[in-house]
């Protein structure tokens, strides 16, 4: 492997699991290079008020931070990076001291919350490291109230043709029509919104109002 090849590797290893020093670097990379995606997701958000709010893959929280800053709910976050949950603990330590966000480690396909506890779940490129796509729609699915809203912001497979991280550890990436299927286990109502920017979209989807078995 050439030396420009292990470099990919080891960038790809930390977009899936950011972790020191080089972690905490590329969560800053990330924050930077993600803005539209950022600014999507606070004009979501912005009609909501004392929701329950849910973030998965928050990286070093500086989303969570901002949206906590701009409205009144009541802020989660899971991660699968320890470095990244102290971290982002570090950044709202005042919201986290105030009651107002709580942050924890753990896997999209299985988390610590009860059935139907939030209003808005909401991640941005995680969905390229799910390894189990049916759990992990089965288990947003399950902590997602009625009516409550999933956001899945994400690259399309022809997006990724121009990064060549994702050639390496084991980056999924799908087309448009792949990711609305993926998630219509959550809900008939599945929608996309292009985010200006080539092959970047948001779907939502809206879990349809019956009750959980």
């Amino acid at each position: 492997m050439s030396i420009l090849g292990f470099y990919y590797k080891q960038k790809a290893k930390q977009l899936a699991k950011p972790r020191g020093i080089f972690g905490r670097r590329v969560a800053k990379q990330l924050n930077a290079v993600h803005q539209l995606e950022y600014d999507f997701i606070t004009q979501e958000i912005k009609i909501y008020s004392s929701a329950s709010v849910l973030e998965v893959g928050f990286a070093n929280g500086a989303l969570l931070s901002r949206l906590a800053n701009c409205y009144d709910n009541q802020y989660y976050g899971i991660d699968i990076s320890k470095d990244m949950v102290k971290t982002a603990s570090l950044i709202n330590k005042n919201f986290i001291n105030n009651g107002n966000m709580k942050l924890c480690e753990a896997d999209i396909e299985k988390t610590p919350f009860d059935n139907e506890s939030f209003d808005v779940i909401y991640t941005a490129n995680t969905v390229y490291f799910w390894r189990n796509v049916e759990k992990a729609v089965n288990e947003i699915k399950r902590v997602l109230k009625p009516g409550g809203k999933f956001i899945n912001l994400a690259l399309t497979k022809e997006g990724f043709e121009k990064f060549p991280e994702a050639a390496y550890h084991g980056f999924i990436v799908y087309t448009l029509t792949e990711l609305c299927d993926m998630l219509k286990g959550i809900g008939a109502n599945v929608e996309h919104r292009n985010i200006d920017r080539e092959n970047s979209f948001a779907i939502i989807v809206t879990k349809d109002r019956r009750i959980l078995k």
